[in-house]
């Protein structure tokens, strides 16, 4: 007689046959919950990023209305200005973002590793629409013919320089162009002058900070490239400018004495009596005598008249040479760093240190005058590079950074204030694709703090 098989065999089967469809089906599931769920949270992460983003925004714009703030409202206009401690470098955050002023650190140290905080004074910088061929040539690592390539850009006609780039030259470029012909708008405007490319205009300085970071000296180990030397090139971008001019206006807004002007000599009387003495004021005209209607800055009036120091920075705000409504191009021996002194006609490497150095035991009040000028340098070299200096400054740029919640977002922008009357911004440029000025770890750990509180 045969056993038959038991009728649980084939039910056994289907059972392990669903157990592998449902561990099947289990697993889809839960591979379908984890991709929904990464695409949830990459979508938060986005949406958080883009929101911190939009607060680093609104900080920038809040940064600017309180530097705006602080021009308008300060003692005296053509100054610089001093901003409270806490908006250089924030000890706390700004609701949950958090912004910075970058600024510069002592004039010349090029070994500096630390970032600085503040305003930049424009005025410290070589005017690109006025230096002459010379001035640019004595510029960081300028060369004769990016000089004259430049001078070529800026001027009304299509003589070519020597060495220089007229439209003949830009038109036979891959992606031809002509030569401007006329006044430089911006400093990035540089980089369409024949000759200058990223090297030329930011250097080994890529994140425009002023300070040498570890990968700007670290030779080919990083980008961007360069020599490893412990000291930074900061490229041409550092020690140029477009915006500089100073009103030719007194103290009470009326025009200032034109040290050349056909009435020169009674305006001269009546306004030493007003602001020194009647005895004073006849001195100083006895002293100048012939010399009236030949001086040529307010810094040679100083050498002429014997005035004291203390005495010419009370009638130094009403004088002035030339009848234009702006003194365009000046530089403020006050707070321009060596390269840049070095630049002016009459001087060399040796006499812009000197001034350097000199400055830096001046208290504060000193430095509203260009008087200590002239007991630093010889009368010769004071009398040539008197018509290219002052010590007021009126526009500034700001280099803020800004991050939002967790220290996301970063954004930065560079913008650049005109002091005269109200200020007021004058231009405007992103820079965020430049990164960030320094090592932020700090402030998102802050950052993060605050944030899980709130």
């Amino acid at each position: 007689m045969n056993a038959t098989s038991p009728l649980r065999t084939p039910s056994a089967g289907r059972r392990g046959s669903l157990l592998i469809i449902v561990l099947w089906v289990a697993l889809g599931l839960v591979t379908l919950a984890l991709y929904f769920g990464g695409g949830a949270r990459l979508a938060y992460q986005a949406s958080a990023n883009a929101l911190a983003g939009r607060q680093a925004e609104q900080a920038i714009e809040g940064a600017i209305r309180y530097a705006l703030f602080v021009l308008d409202y300060q003692v005296e206009e053509g100054r610089r200005p001093l901003l409270e401690e806490g908006s250089y470098q924030p000890s706390a955050p700004l609701g949950e973002a958090a912004f910075w002023f970058i600024g510069r650190g002592a004039a010349d140290d090029l070994t500096q590793t630390e970032p600085a905080w503040g305003l930049v004074d424009e005025a410290s910088k070589l005017n690109l629409n006025t230096a002459t061929i010379e001035m640019l040539e004595a510029l960081p690592n300028m060369t004769a013919d990016l000089a004259a390539a430049i001078v070529d850009w800026r001027d009304a006609d299509e003589e070519l320089s020597p060495g220089g780039a007229e439209s003949t030259d830009y038109e036979t470029l891959d992606f031809a162009y002509s030569a401007k012909n006329g006044e430089f708008e911006s400093i990035e405007e540089l980089r369409l002058v024949l000759g200058v490319d990223e090297m030329v205009l930011w250097g080994e300085d890529r994140n425009a900070n002023g300070i040498l970071d570890p990968n700007e000296n670290d030779g080919e180990a990083s980008w961007p490239p360069d020599n490893a030397d412990g000291r930074l090139d900061a490229g041409l971008a550092e020690y140029v400018t477009v915006w500089t001019r100073q009103p030719n206006t007194d103290p009470d807004g009326e025009p200032r004495l034109n040290l050349r002007g056909d009435s020169v000599q009674q305006d001269l009387r009546q306004m030493l009596v007003e602001q020194l003495d009647e005895s004073k004021a006849n001195d100083v005209m006895a002293r100048l005598g012939g010399r009236l209607g030949q001086i040529e800055s307010p810094l040679e009036f100083l050498i002429e008249s014997g005035l004291t120091p203390e005495e010419f920075a009370r009638v130094e705000p009403y004088l002035t040479v030339g009848d234009g409504d702006y003194r365009v191009g000046l530089v403020n021996v006050c707070v321009a760093p060596a390269a840049v002194l070095a630049c002016l006609p009459g001087m060399d490497e040796s006499q812009a240190e000197a001034l350097v150095a000199a400055r830096r035991d001046l208290d504060p009040a000193a430095l509203e005058s260009i008087a200590w000028v002239a007991a630093v340098l010889e009368e010769e070299v004071a009398r040539e590079v008197g018509p290219w200096i002052t010590a007021e400054s009126w526009q500034f740029s700001l280099d803020i950074a800004a991050v939002g919640a967790n220290g996301r977002g970063l954004r930065r922008e560079w913008v650049v204030v005109d002091n005269e009357d109200q200020a007021r911004v004058i231009y405007r440029r992103d820079r965020s694709r430049m990164g960030a000025p320094f090592d932020l770890s700090a402030a998102r750990a802050q950052l993060k703090t605050i944030t899980t509180i709130n």
